[in-house]
């Protein structure tokens, strides 16, 4: 009776790993759905140019990229996905820029975003939105930052999935 046992485990361990990763799935999604949900358009102050001089400024960096991220990174049609910078300016002054915000389907460009920006000192978050139309074919996709500033560029691409 235990060898019976043991084969009826052995069979459906495979069904509970595969389970498990849905529901993993399912809840990293939500998650970062949830994420997305408590942010708003715009530029926050983090830490201002005094506090981070000595903490992030010490490399001699002018501008450090902190953070630039996508999500969430599964979304259904007419769901909006955040594209966060966190960016540390190690200046007394602003630095003048340029974000370029693309996405990207079958190696077509089907949305770009090209603004100027005026990098401030200090440690800033900057989110933007993008609402995927209820049109947009189903797929892979690829979204792209591109950061100019002094004669420099930080270029990020993020695949995303529209279910």
């Amino acid at each position: 009776m235990g060898g019976y046992k043991v084969k009826i485990f052995l069979i459906t361990l495979p069904l509970l790993f595969s389970c498990s990763e849905q529901v993993q799935t399912f809840f990293k999604v939500s998650y970062e759905k949830a994420l997305v949900a408590g942010r708003s358009p715009g530029e926050k102050l983090i830490s201002t140019y005094q506090s981070v001089l000595q903490s992030e400024c010490a490399k001699g960096d002018i501008l450090k990229i902190n953070q630039n991220v996508l999500l969430p990174e599964v979304v259904g049609k007419g769901e909006k996905i955040n594209h966060r910078i966190v960016y540390t300016l190690c200046t007394e002054s602003s630095v003048k820029g340029e974000i370029v915000r693309s996405v990207i389907k079958d190696n077509k460009t089907v949305m770009v975003d090209r603004s100027e920006y005026e990098f401030k000192p200090g440690k800033w978050s900057l989110d933007a939105f993008v609402v995927v139309p209820k049109e947009a074919p189903l797929g892979n996709y690829v979204f792209e930052s591109i950061l100019k500033y002094k004669g420099e560029t930080n270029r990020s691409r993020f695949p995303f999935v529209v279910k």
